[in-house]
């Protein structure tokens, strides 16, 4: 974990200017086009960028919604998931903001707000921040919060993610299997989980691809 992290915020630091994040747009939109793709959700830290390597909101969204429009061009539409630091409340406020500000400029270039992190690091006050009152639902109503859970932590948090947070989709979600009524309750409201096989042997969260439980997941009747 701690590799993949300092891989993923040595990345995240190259983001320095607006041409970068519409290059990389551009470039996730030509690999999904050769596969023949039409629709691509990209998540966003933004409040990474905003307020620990001091790149301007404006510059993200402007090189965002450049790639945007360059992707468009390939045939891909693409829209973009702000996501909160699960660990980090203090990124609520930013992520809210840049959603309200990508809503507002573009049509459609809004998908969700994301919610990620290792549950394992706690994550209420985010959580609370992000549903309370002037949260997502209050500021955007009708646009769904897309969190990550089940995948270190317990299927408690897949299954705050779908009865609380509402969720139509849930990233990784493997937890669940674990307890039937968790199961049961995804079936029922139709909950899709973005699962990732590899990236769950990678970290850790599953001790090989033959134990990964992706194919009980679609066993047991989960989209």
């Amino acid at each position: 974990m701690g590799d993949f992290l300092r891989a993923y915020v040595g990345v995240m630091r190259l983001f320095d200017r607006p041409e970068r994040f519409a290059e990389a747009v551009d470039d996730l939109a030509a690999r999904f086009a050769a596969a023949g793709f039409v629709r691509l959700e990209a998540t966003v830290t933004v409040a990474a960028h905003v307020a620990l390597w001091g790149v301007s909101e404006r510059a993200v969204l402007e090189g965002l919604l450049e790639g945007r429009r360059r992707a468009a061009a390939r045939g891909v539409a693409v829209a973009f998931v702000p996501d909160v630091v699960r660990t980090l409340p203090g990124t609520v406020a930013p992520t809210l903001a840049f959603a309200e500000a990508l809503a507002s400029v573009e049509r459609g270039a809004l998908a969700g707000v994301g919610l990620a992190g290792d549950e394992r690091g706690g994550g209420g006050a985010a959580q609370a921040a992000l549903l309370g009152p002037a949260g997502l639902r209050d500021r955007l109503p009708g646009v769904p919060l897309l969190p990550h859970a089940g995948e270190f932590g317990p299927a408690g948090g897949v299954r705050w993610a779908i009865e609380v947070a509402g969720a139509p989709r849930v990233g990784h979600g493997i937890a669940a299997l674990g307890d039937p009524p968790t199961v049961a309750l995804a079936r029922a409201r139709g909950t899709v989980f973005e699962v990732c096989p590899d990236s769950n042997v990678r970290l850790g969260a599953v001790r090989s691809a033959a134990a990964h439980p992706l194919r009980a997941m679609l066993r047991a009747g989960l989209r």
